[in-house]
């Protein structure tokens, strides 16, 4: 219980922009459990702060033939009465908790590929996203795939590369150096990378101007 309040606290204090709180399934059922008890006592101060959040709920884990366990999840989400299993939950919503199971894991392989990373999610997790890839790539290498400018919007200079192509097909990687970039910026008013690369000037441009 205290542990939980701590962590409640500190979010709070930090400006954590999402928490997933892991639960258990019927944690508010009155089970008489002091473990689900005390879950149900931390959901409901979660509820009423200001901290968006995620509450997973394992229910149990089952044998699914032979030695391998499965673990079978369920959601309570702000706004909903009853617990989402995790095979109804939204597409954007298993994708996200599955880049952050990705992104917290403390032993990563050395070098991690994600193609269109933005896809399914809605555009306000997106600075969630970011910010734990920002935190996971102290401890890995990442390249990130992505044609969105939302996400675009929230990176820097350094962290932003373009892909082109020449006349004859050649690729051209990067389409400019993180300098050109930095000054490109500068030139237009500090305006976001996103919008600043949707408009064809850092490259990258697929209508070559022409729509």
């Amino acid at each position: 219980m205290g542990q939980g309040r701590a962590i409640l606290s500190a979010a709070t204090r930090e400006h954590v922009p999402h928490l997933v709180f892991s639960s258990v399934a019927g944690a508010d059922q009155d089970s008489g459990v002091p473990h689900f008890e005390s879950k149900a006592r931390i959901e409901t101060e979660l509820a009423a702060g200001d901290v968006p959040y995620t509450i997973l709920g394992p229910t149990y884990f089952e044998e699914a033939g032979g030695s391998t366990d499965q673990l079978t999840i369920v959601l309570r989400e702000r706004g909903l009465r009853r617990l989402t299993p995790l095979a109804d939950a939204s597409y954007g919503t298993v994708r996200l908790l599955g880049l952050l199971a990705l992104l917290y894991d403390p032993d990563p392989p050395a070098f991690t590929c994600i193609e269109e990373i933005d896809h399914g999610l809605h555009p306000q997790a997106l600075e969630l996203v970011v910010q734990r890839l920002r935190e996971a790539a102290e401890r890995t290498q990442f390249i990130v795939a992505t044609h969105s400018p939302a996400l675009v919007n929230r990176l820097r200079p350094k962290e932003f590369v373009v892909c082109d192509r020449d006349d004859d097909g050649v690729s051209i990687i990067p389409a400019l150096t993180v300098d050109e970039v930095k000054a490109i910026v500068e030139e237009s008013g500090e305006q976001p990378l996103g919008e600043l690369w949707f408009s064809g000037v850092l490259g990258g441009d697929l209508t070559g101007g022409e729509l």
